[in-house]
């Protein structure tokens, strides 16, 4: 017998869809001509996090999900009462940050070239209300968390080095007319999960949206 864990909000909700619910994910995807997730030929990173504040610093995903076409760059939203949602600064930098780390790392397609290449080559980048001396990419000591997360991520993710980023936003408990408010220059695809007038539930619950 095992015990039953309920679970509450955003990240439980994230890790459910993961965990045994990625039948409705895949449906949605598919829905938006989008490629889905086969969990035998993907990895799976949930809350991955890279520091915070200042490169070489971007923050922390809800997910992602590299696959061998694409690679979802994953934020969570539980929505109530709103009908527009925008994401703060902060998470479009994010976005920008690891694109363009993954992009330098794809040219090297080898960590160690492209730790050495981050830093000692002038790699601008383009953010969001943000100081100039800021927008140059940057590597972390080798001795920090960050360096250790950001090797293990784009390693595991190298067998997709040829996927294209798609950055994914998913709505958990919002309307069907739920805009989503433009942010910045990157593109933002939105999809919509309802868990049935529930906040608790069972976190190894199947068909739970």
């Amino acid at each position: 017998m095992t015990n039953t864990i309920y679970a509450y909000g955003e990240d439980s909700m994230t890790l459910a869809l993961l965990r045994n619910n990625l039948g409705i994910l895949n449906e949605k995807l598919e829905a938006g001509k989008l490629k889905k997730i086969n969990p035998y030929q993907s990895n799976i990173f949930y809350r991955p996090s890279f520091g915070r504040g200042r490169l070489p610093s971007f923050g922390e995903f809800d997910a992602i999900v590299a696959t061998p076409q694409v690679i979802y760059l994953i934020e969570s939203k539980w929505q109530r009462g709103s009908e527009t949602i925008k994401l703060e600064d902060a998470q479009i930098n994010r976005h920008r940050k690891f694109a363009k780390y993954y992009s330098e790392y794809k040219k090297c397609k080898n960590w160690e070239k492209f730790d050495e290449k981050v830093k000692n080559e002038h790699i601008k980048i383009k953010l969001l209300k943000t100081k100039e001396e800021e927008t140059r990419l940057k590597m972390p000591s080798r001795k920090t968390q960050l360096y250790k997360n950001m090797k293990f991520v784009f390693e595991n993710i190298r067998t997709h080095i040829e996927a294209r980023i798609i950055n994914l936003l998913i709505v958990f408990n919002g309307g069907q007319n739920i805009k989503l408010k433009k942010s910045g220059d990157i593109e933002i695809t939105k999809i919509i999960l309802n868990i049935q007038d529930k906040e608790w539930f069972e976190l190894e619950e199947k068909k739970l949206f």
